[in-house]
């Protein structure tokens, strides 16, 4: 009996533990689209991205901003496949364009204006390192993960003729400042 009880009190005791673990976590608000997943909601649940897959191969797929009381707005098309992050505050929204097999960029979108910025072409302008590994046959931009509200990790990685020794590079992202070195 007091080892049945005793049993009891340590499940009841790891339940508790397991619930207050999963408090502390935080939620990722990202999708890759397209998927059997066609909504992404922000984090403050004011908007929503809805992907829209065109009826054949010579159309883009649409990502639409849904906000209640507002017209529908289609704030970015894409041929392959993307994957969508919202920053934490709802504010912005990053899209990795995976556009040929040769190559993706990052696009952050501003939610209030749907201000776009290419981040490849302001990495390309970084350094020579960065200019060097994004101006391969082979070149990739992708943002990672927001840091905080205004601050994303990315990455950059190619391969072809470039001739650098370096074939990736780690970069953190400002939107008030630009990019640094990680």
């Amino acid at each position: 009996m007091i080892i049945a009880a005793s049993r009891c009190w340590l499940i009841a005791l790891a339940v508790i533990a397991l619930g207050f673990a999963r408090v502390g976590q935080s939620r990722d608000f990202s999708a890759v689209f397209p998927s059997t997943q066609v909504k992404l909601s922000s984090p403050n649940g004011e908007m929503t991205i809805v992907n829209h897959d065109p009826d054949d191969n010579d159309h883009p797929h649409k990502l639409m901003l849904v906000q209640p009381a507002r017209p529908d707005v289609m704030i970015y098309s894409y041929r392959r496949h993307v994957r969508v992050a919202w920053d934490p505050k709802s504010k912005m929204l990053f899209i990795n364009d995976y556009a040929e097999s040769t190559n993706s960029t990052c696009v952050l979108i501003d939610a209030s204006n749907g201000e776009k910025t290419d981040l490849l072409q302001k990495a390309k302008a970084f350094n020579d390192n960065a200019l060097k590994i994004l101006s391969n046959p082979h070149a990739y931009l992708e943002c990672q993960r927001w840091l905080s509200t205004n601050t994303l990790l990315v990455t950059a990685h190619g391969y072809g003729t470039s001739g650098t020794a370096d074939h990736a590079i780690s970069l953190r992202y400002t939107l008030d400042t630009g990019f640094s070195l990680r």
